[in-house]
């Protein structure tokens, strides 16, 4: 069950957290897409492989460009007479050199090079295409390896899939939401295991003033920590449990276990260290590596601030799911009117012309990060203030009393104002004040010593055609100029344009962008659109469409384009049309390239048109930079 599963996870990074990431990665992010989304002659395969621990298996998602926002991920799946040519680079894709499965997750490209949003495959080691890459060398977690993995034309077909086509969000989702949920129980190890070696360190080390125990400091540090992990240990469990007896847990409620928990654990980390002092600092005492180890959990899975303006957001904008699962799920009905009252007073202050942000969608996403780290604490009041009122104990009345005082502080700290909004910069004396240093400290760089592991290039093969995702591989030119390309009315019709036309607008009427400056082809995130915006976009189109939505659409379709290409599709939409120039392309600089072409201009008539504009960004950037 969930329960005991977590249980195990719990144990685990207790004794290693690396040991426990190493297994979460295997059996969530690996195993479980496959158990559950995979073809049967697929599971009939590998399932009873990966059950024995004959192979590994590993997850690709993310890419140089696409970290916590999957939607802006480039690798491609090309349409073929057999199935898809997968193409690409992911990064830090957990045991990917050790596993003998990947599962990858692309965008799916039709053989008009429109996109049918994003799939997963299970692709297994050897297949013809697929090249594990270096190994990054990270911070903590060295008991395993993080790898590149290079997508050159794999061959996939319909028994590889995950899930149905242009679906692959579902699965990676799931996959995402329980591993959440599993770095809840590393955490809830992890805060134990500092405690225990606090309290040993602390009764045998005296100093000035008798035992480090009896000192005033190292009490409140460890009656503070087991507090806390008693609160966080019973959210854990009370979502397990919930999932055991197959009710609904909603998306927050995972979030919450991913933000909470590794901030809970990495003050406990510190706090070891700190008490320890030198020795703290010492690599063999331990501490040293639990400090190092637990500092990627705040980062990986999404880092904290970004969930917290995604459930912020959430809380705002689509809020229904969250305040039944306090109510009934996790039976605190008055920690959800809190919530809802908390929630209104944040988004009036920062909705106010006294808010320090000028712009709108700045002050509306610091807001929603706020909300986040509210909704965070009256979720884990919620689960131990339910469990308490059922069964109480001194233990979970002390658990109580602590999220309590977490909840009101950070509701506080959310209206009253934070020390960072007294002391705002705005963009250009940021940038101006921080220039300056360079006067003092000079424009520093540096430059590590490593491994040389590139092949001699009089031992290389000829060169093979250049893959069209991956910026290294394409040619560099004098002149590139991109235009917009009118509708094909073979392919949008009155509907599609329609959807088109509304989502234009309100791209430009939220981001502050001329309209006709808004080109359909290009992705949202190209116009600054974050995870915040994305879900003001899908709430206002369920609006207007009448229709419940997917969460994770513009995820899936990332442009204009393809978005309204999916829902004129998927719905009969029939709306009136807004009057928008159709003139509306983004004008790209003459110049944005200088160098000798490494390869032909005409290789570009091989890219599609989001391809294309994928390059034209990078290349602008670099120019930027340059």
């Amino acid at each position: 069950g969930n329960r005991d599963a977590m249980r195990v996870v719990e144990q685990l990074a207790a004794i290693d957290l690396t040991l426990a990431t190493f297994v979460v990665n295997n059996d969530f992010l690996g195993i479980r897409p496959i158990q559950r989304y995979a073809t049967e002659a697929v599971r009939n395969e590998l399932l009873p492989i990966l059950a024995k621990g004959r192979e590994l298996a590993a997850f690709a998602l993310t890419e140089p460009e696409a970290g916590s926002n999957p939607q802006a991920i480039s690798a491609t799946g090309v349409a073929d007479a057999s199935g898809w040519q997968l193409r690409g680079t992911k990064v830090w894709s957990g045991s990917a050199a050790w596993s003998g499965l990947i599962n990858v997750f692309v965008k799916l490209i039709d053989a008009n090079s429109k996109s049918s949003g994003i799939t997963g495959f299970t692709v297994r080691q050897g297949t013809s295409g697929l090249r594990v890459g270096p190994e990054s060398l990270t911070m903590g977690m060295r008991g395993m390896v993080q790898n590149f993995i290079y997508l050159d034309n794999v061959p996939v077909g319909s028994t590889n899939l995950l899930g149905e086509p242009g679906f692959g969000m579902e699965a990676a989702q799931d996959a995402m939401l329980f591993t959440r949920l599993a770095i809840g129980a590393m955490s809830v190890g992890g805060m134990k295991r500092c405690t225990q070696l606090m309290l040993r360190y602390a009764t045998r080390r005296s100093i000035a003033t008798g035992r480090l125990l009896d000192n005033p400091l190292t009490l409140a540090r460890l009656s503070e920590i087991t507090a806390a992990t008693t609160a966080f240990e019973t959210l854990v469990a009370r979502i397990a449990e919930l999932l055991d007896d197959e009710c609904f847990v909603p998306v927050e409620a995972y979030v919450a276990c991913k933000t909470s928990g590794p901030e809970l654990l990495w003050k406990a980390a510190d706090s070891l260290v700190q008490l320890l002092g030198g020795r703290g600092y010492i690599e063999t005492n331990i501490a040293s590596q639990i400090l190092r180890d637990a500092r990627v959990f705040r980062i990986f899975e999404g880092p904290t601030e970004t969930l917290n303006m995604f459930l912020g957001s959430r809380v705002l904008h689509q809020s229904t799911e969250v305040h039944q699962f306090l109510c009934n799920g996790l039976d605190a009905p008055a920690v959800s009117e809190s919530l809802k009252d908390a929630a209104e007073q944040i988004q009036a202050r920062w909705s106010g012309s006294s808010a320090p942000f000028s712009d709108r969608p700045s002050a509306l996403r610091w807001a929603s990060m706020l909300i986040g780290e509210v909704a965070t604490s009256a979720i884990v009041l919620a689960a131990v203030q339910g469990v308490v009122n059922r069964t109480p104990s001194s233990q979970l009345r002390r658990a109580v009393a602590w999220a309590r005082s977490q909840f009101d502080q950070t509701l506080a700290k959310a209206l009253s104002g934070t020390p960072v909004e007294s002391v705002l910069l705005n963009i250009n004396e940021a940038t101006d004040l921080i220039s300056s240093y360079a006067e003092t400290i000079g424009d520093l760089e540096q430059a590590l010593a490593g491994e040389d592991d590139a092949l001699d290039g009089l031992l290389r093969r000829e060169e093979t055609a250049a893959s069209p995702n991956r910026i290294t591989n394409l040619p560099g030119t004098n002149v590139i100029s991109v235009e917009s390309k009118e509708p094909d009315s073979k392919t949008y019709n009155h509907t599609t344009e329609s959807i088109a036309t509304w989502l234009a607008k309100w791209v430009a009427d939220e981001l502050g962008i001329g309209v006709d400056l808004i080109d359909t082809h290009k992705s949202f995130v190209y116009y600054g659109m974050d995870s915040v915006t994305a879900i003001r976009l899908t709430d206002d189109l369920e609006v207007w469409l009448g229709r419940q939505l997917s969460p994770t659409l513009a995820w899936d379709y990332s442009s204009i384009k393809t978005l309204a290409q999916h829902l004129a599709l998927d719905f009969d939409v029939s709306v009136p049309v807004v009057n928008v120039s159709k003139d509306s392309q983004t004008k790209v600089p003459d110049k944005i390239h200088q160098g000798k072409a490494e390869q032909p201009l005409a290789e570009l008539n091989h890219l599609s048109d989001e391809e294309v504009d994928s390059l034209l960004s990078q290349l602008l950037a670099a120019e930027e930079v340059n």
